[in-house]
């Protein structure tokens, strides 16, 4: 393969790439809208899901823009990333603070099973996303890792969050209990994932200087 055709070759992988990121970030993007939709009906945690999932919208717009810069580039990228992620963490985690002793409000069966059914496949979705094995393996793929496990928590916390609902309202069973442990944990969580984003990218940046300097 001549020089030509290998420049050919990567550039035609890396707007695969692109391609698919875009694509990526579309569907995020959709889910954060029908997230915030949603909150206008349930309340207040699920606008702050929505707004988490805008900024993880926002998150893979700025990996497809980098997925070919260089690596300087990369961890400026890769530390946005980390601040963003970890302002929104904080605003999920003062939502939870607010609602948590909210009286439990009964959305109805058929609202329940859609909105659950297709939280569930975003979670399911993000959990594939997370374990899936990503050849030529850099910082903004680490990042795309992290993404996805973001956005299986908070998935998760909002299908926990109507199916405790629904058996308190409609079987009087009462876990809010649960709810209440599960969504600070979760919270917290997530505010960690953002800490250790910013301390990663410090480290690695770090000794991407100082061998620079060398």
């Amino acid at each position: 393969m001549t020089n030509k055709e290998k420049k050919e070759a990567r550039e035609k992988k890396i707007k695969s790439k692109k391609i698919k990121a875009t694509f990526g970030a579309i569907v995020t993007l959709i889910s954060a809208i029908y997230k915030l939709v949603t909150g206008f009906f349930v309340g207040l945690i699920f606008m702050a899901s929505g707004v988490y999932t805008f900024a993880i919208f926002l998150c893979k717009l700025l990996y497809a823009k980098n997925i070919d810069s260089d690596l300087h580039t990369q961890y400026k990228t890769y530390r946005n990333m980390g601040l963003l992620l970890f302002v929104v963490s904080v605003f999920f985690l003062i939502a939870n603070i607010i609602t948590l002793n909210d009286e439990p409000k009964d959305y109805g069966l058929v609202f329940d099973i859609i909105i659950s059914a297709f939280l569930l496949i975003l979670f399911v979705l993000s959990l594939k996303g997370y374990f899936k094995k990503r050849a030529n393996a850099n910082i903004l793929t680490r990042a795309i890792k992290v993404l996805s496990l973001s956005t299986a928590l908070i998935n998760l916390v909002l299908v926990e969050k109507l199916f405790l609902y629904y058996l308190y309202n409609n079987l009087n069973i009462d876990f809010l209990y649960i709810h209440k442990w599960f969504v600070l944990i979760i919270s917290g969580l997530l505010v960690l994932i953002g800490i250790l984003m910013l301390l990663y990218y410090l480290v690695r940046y770090t000794k991407y200087k100082n061998k620079r300097k060398a």
